[in-house]
């Protein structure tokens, strides 16, 4: 019987570069879903909006040591203990940056659900059950 894993939330604020290179706060919420073992949904609630981006969960992780790309997205600590994001947007790119702490701790928290399964295990297990769902039973 396989174990239930839990979602795992976050909630906390970011800082957002405004066109004019002022610094705006902004609500933001992390959201990790084991069914979707790859990506970490990042939601930045707006007054008029909210607005979703995928991130691949590996990307943040490497992001939180060295700047780290994938696609449009570029993640990297920028010093004084917090870490910068840069995500397309539909006239460019907006630039966050969140506290060290809040990455750090979510990721943390994903690791405890992901309970010993790394990235490549998981995918392996997806892919074989896939396999299994397709393929029909081989007869010796």
């Amino acid at each position: 019987m396989s174990k239930l894993r839990r979602r795992v939330e976050t909630t906390a604020y970011m800082g957002v570069v405004m066109p004019d290179s002022s610094m705006a706060s902004v609500r933001a919420t992390l959201r990790y879903n084991p069914n979707d073992p790859f990506t970490v949904h990042l939601c930045l609630h707006l007054d008029y909006e909210d607005i979703l981006w995928p991130l691949a969960y590996t990307l943040l992780k490497a992001g939180i040591k060295k700047e780290a790309r994938s696609g449009g997205v570029k993640i990297w600590p920028c010093g004084s203990g917090y870490i910068a994001l840069a995500l397309p947007y539909s006239d460019g790119y907006r630039m966050l940056e969140v506290h060290h702490g809040v990455l750090d701790d979510f990721l943390k928290d994903v690791y405890q659900v992901v309970t010993g399964e790394d990235e490549s295990g998981r995918f392996a297990s997806v892919v074989d059950e896939a396999i299994a769902r397709l393929s029909p039973p081989i007869e010796e």
